[in-house]
């Protein structure tokens, strides 16, 4: 009604028609409405000459736009009361103009009409403002619900959250608890009510902050005193602004992980205990074992002693055996402090300057009686592309391929045992693959897959063959590890092993490429009952360009020749295992009157069978070779046409003699402090056999005195051997007080060797820091002992 009475007058300009609309159209009392009617009829008079002057003009500018506002906010009804109003006030103003006096009747009842329409209008608004209250009404109602179902959702997730058991609370910068959920007030001890103002007391281990959407949030583990124990909990402080201060505050949630607190600290309890049973298992093993070594030294030296003296061929034999039994047992008592080591994370790899090839053949060598014991093959074959020099730690990878080769013979009671070494580009340096491939008894998948582990065989079972503790190949293993290479198994049951493992090396000088063509023009004919070997060799000529066949019987060699012959490619060179033929020399004979040229004739020959050589020379062989074949042997023999040397070889055996005949060693003054009488003796004899005046003391205290009464008597030791473990002083102490005494005497430094049958790192750094010049491993290598007194 507001805004049809803005657009009645300014429209009309103030007139009084208007005038008349507008106060017809408010509602009132019966007092208002005779007022009304007087001041309408005091003020036509005006009206209607206002009316005459600017109806024209009113009616052309503004009924249009009126009339359309006004149709568009009236029902029909009031519409036609409002158009008979406005024709029937038109004609009362025009018989008033005219003078009639009938045209008053006419205003009166056009402004009933206009009265009239005004209500109908009011209805019609009172009816738009109660639609409106009614939807306003539908939505307030809306909202309601929705706040009901938001309160409702908030007390659900409430009772979740209290389900969990986190603790919720806020807090003011100051630290106050503005708001405690239930399960913090029971943590607590107390009711949200009763802890809302204090101040929480904790302990921060540790806090990491984030970024987070409502800003930087802090995640913190804290620590509270809770009744008589604690508990830990962790907390997620959130930045957020207090709903009824309207100030900064933090909203903390936390969740309890005691449980969590307490499996770390029994893991760690647990780790520690593991570590201290470790330690004390390591202490434990170097103890025992230097207890096992230092009876165990004295059966290896005796045994070694005994050797060089007059034994009847039965008492060599049972020296033999003891002999052979000591060895095993300290390859035992190694392989337990090899594993102690390699658990303890104690194992560090010592780089060298090696030859590969001349490593994998010493050591076959150093095997090869074992195979030759067991009537089985022992070959090696050695690509011509392999690195004449190498940088790694040699004596661990011996290690491993004694383990290897080791089993290998052990296991295998037939055919043999094959070691390759080949080559390849790596990375960085060059990449090493050793294979040891054997003709023995296989084994399941199921025993392939858990040989690697410690203490596994096999057979495990009671009555097996063969014996061992069954850490060789869990040292092998964990050494390649360490050295940064790979080891596998491929196996069949039945059909053989064949285990291979791959190194990556240094290289320090190449192969000679030269070599690859050293047996050109070379037709080699092998004549050999075995099955590894001989094939061994021929690779070995195929890969230096010369032509090699194999044959198992005589009969073969003969129908060999003659098939060469006839193709015009004669045999040249003949190389024959002497187990062939029962006479040798009468079936060599034959061969070669079949050649149609003249043959070269090579016998195969044992370690333990150099003294028949003779009569294998006088029996018609032109030369020989020492088996296991060392590939540059053979490639010297068949290339020149010539006899291996034996010099070139180093003896296999432990029966080598002490010092070469016709060897002069300079006597010096030795002092041994060794407090087990067994030990002493065995030094004291291997000294005494190389000329050498020996004073023997019993603990460190009388080694220190009796250094310091020879210095005083101007006779100073040459050399001082010192066990490391002896009662009163041990070794570690006498070498310091030996050491403070020349010093202070103007004396330059005795060399000074330490026994130990110790292979804890620990103590050989004591040692070394305390002065010592080097160490002689127990049980006592006499050939070490020997060649510490050449260089000394």
């Amino acid at each position: 009604m507001r805004r049809f009475k803005e657009i009645t007058m300014a429209k009309s300009n103030k007139s009084a028609s208007s005038d008349i609309l507008t106060a017809a159209s408010q509602p009132g009392s019966p007092e208002g409405e005779a007022e009304r009617a007087r001041n309408e009829k005091a003020e036509q008079t005006e009206a209607a000459v206002s009316i005459r002057r600017t109806a024209v003009s009113e009616t052309s500018k503004g009924t249009a736009t009126w009339f359309n506002r006004l149709l568009r906010k009236l029902p029909r009804s009031a519409i036609a009361l409002l158009i008979s109003a406005l024709l029937t006030s038109l004609l009362g103003l025009f018989l008033i103009g005219n003078g009639s006096s009938t045209g008053f009747a006419f205003l009166v009842v056009s402004a009933f009409l206009l009265a009239i329409s005004g209500m109908s209008h009011a209805n019609v608004a009172k009816a738009g403002y109660r639609k409106e209250a009614l939807r306003l009404q539908g939505e307030l109602e809306a909202l309601e619900d929705k706040t009901w179902e938001l309160r409702e959702s908030e007390e659900r997730y409430r009772s979740m959250a209290e389900a969990f058991g986190d603790l919720v609370m806020h807090r003011d910068a100051s630290g106050r608890i503005l708001f405690a959920n239930a399960p913090l007030a029971e943590v607590l001890g107390g009711t949200p009510q009763t802890i809302i103002g204090t101040i929480l007391n904790e302990k921060v281990l540790s806090a990491v902050s984030t970024e987070t959407e409502s800003g930087l949030a802090t995640i913190r583990e804290v620590e509270l005193p809770v009744g008589a124990g604690t508990r830990w909990f962790q907390w997620i402080d959130i930045p957020i602004r207090d709903e009824t201060t309207g100030k900064a505050a933090i909203r903390s949630v936390a969740r309890d992980i005691t449980s969590h607190k307490l499996a770390e600290q029994a893991l760690e309890t647990g780790r520690q205990r593991a570590e201290s049973a470790n330690r004390a298992k390591s202490r434990f093993l170097a103890m025992v074992s230097h207890e096992m070594r230092t009876p165990l030294n004295g059966i290896l030296g005796m045994s070694g002693l005994l050797h060089d003296t007059k034994l009847t061929p039965e008492q060599a034999t049972y020296n033999d055996a003891v002999h052979s039994s000591g060895r095993a047992l300290l390859a035992l008592i190694e392989d337990m402090l090899d594993m102690t080591l390699i658990e303890a994370g104690r194992f560090e790899p010592k780089p060298s300057r090696i030859s590969p090839q001349q490593l994998v053949e010493e050591t076959c060598e150093l095997l090869s009686a074992r195979a030759h014991q067991k009537g089985i093959d022992l070959a090696t074959f050695i690509a011509p592309d392999i690195p004449a020099e190498i940088e790694t730690d040699g004596g661990r990878v011996r290690q491993v391929l004694m383990n290897l080769i080791g089993n290998a013979i052990k296991f295998t009671e037939s055919g043999g045992v094959l070691v390759s070494l080949n080559s390849s580009p790596a990375a960085v340096g060059t990449e090493l693959k050793f294979s040891i491939e054997d003709t023995g008894p296989g084994m399941s998948r199921t025993d392939a897959a858990r040989i690697f582990e410690e203490f596994e065989q096999a057979d495990n079972a009671t009555t097996r063959r063969h014996g061992g503790a069954g850490l060789g190949l869990s040292i092998s293993r964990h050494i390649v590890e360490h050295l940064g290479g790979e080891i596998e198994l491929t196996t069949e049951k039945g059909m053989g092993s064949k285990f291979c493992f791959t190194l990556p090396v240094k290289l320090l000088k190449s192969a000679d490429n030269s070599a690859t063509k050293a047996l050109s023009g070379r037709n080699v004919l092998i004549v050999s009952p075995g099955t590894v070997e001989p094939e061994a060799m021929r690779q070995s000529i195929l890969a230096v360009g010369g032509k090699a066949q194999i044959t198992r019987t005589l009969g073969a060699a003969h129908k060999c020749l003659k098939e060469q012959n006839a193709k015009g490619m004669p045999i040249d060179t003949l190389v024959i295992d002497p187990t062939i033929s029962r006479n040798l020399s009468r079936s060599l004979a034959r061969i070669k009157d079949s050649s149609a040229s003249p043959l070269f004739a090579i016998v195969l020959v044992r370690p333990d069978s150099r003294a028949k050589l003779k009569d294998y020379l006088s029996a018609g062989f032109d030369g020989y070779l020492v088996r296991p074949v060392r590939n540059n042997s053979l490639i010297r023999v068949l290339g020149e046409r010539l006899s291996e040397s034996s010099e070139r070889r180093k003896p296999a055996d432990w029966q080598a003699p002490l010092i070469a005949p016709g060897e002069n060693i300079a006597p010096r003054r030795i002092l041994l402090a060794e407090d087990n009488e067994i030990n002493a003796l065995l030094v004291k004899s291997i000294l005494r056999k190389a000329g050498q005046d020996t004073i023997h003391v019993t603990n460190g205290r009388d080694a220190v005195a009796e250094f310091r009464r020879m210095v005083l008597q101007g006779q100073e030791f040459d050399l001082v051997l010192m066990d490391l473990h002896m009662p009163e002083m041990d070794g570690t102490d006498a070498i310091r007080a030996i050491r403070k005494i020349e010093k202070s005497s103007n004396l330059a430094p005795t060399r000074i060797l330490t026994l130990t049958a110790d292979e804890q790192a620990s103590s050989r750094r004591q040692s070394s820091q305390a002065g010592s010049d080097g160490f002689v491993t127990k049980p006592i290598d006499a050939g070490a002992l020997i060649a510490e007194l050449r260089t000394c």
